[in-house]
């Protein structure tokens, strides 16, 4: 069993998290019930896959927002996606 480290409910948005070390991150962050955000580059198709499931195996609230330079067409600053501490329209992030 792994360690609590007492940050459940807690939202985290990892850069490069969309595979090897970065996911890696992602993943154990949500095994700790983290809300993520993951971020980052990829066949967005392969990357929805890897959220649902990551969601699915650890019932944390994962979200993806993309790349910076892919989020000008969603209306989206490049570097600033919202404060972690309020609900998030685009997100769906709960409150805290």
């Amino acid at each position: 069993m792994a360690a609590d480290y007492g940050i459940a409910g807690h939202v985290a948005i990892v850069t490069g998290s969309t595979s090897g070390i970065g996911f890696a991150l992602a993943s154990a962050l949500a095994e700790q019930g983290v809300h993520v955000i993951l971020n980052g580059l990829g066949d967005p198709a392969q990357i929805e896959t890897h959220r649902r499931e990551l969601q699915a195996r650890t019932n944390s609230s994962i979200q993806q927002c993309g790349h910076p330079a892919r989020l000008a067409h969603r209306g989206l600053p490049g570097r600033e996606v919202g404060r972690p501490d309020r609900h998030h329209p685009v997100l769906g992030l709960p409150r805290h």
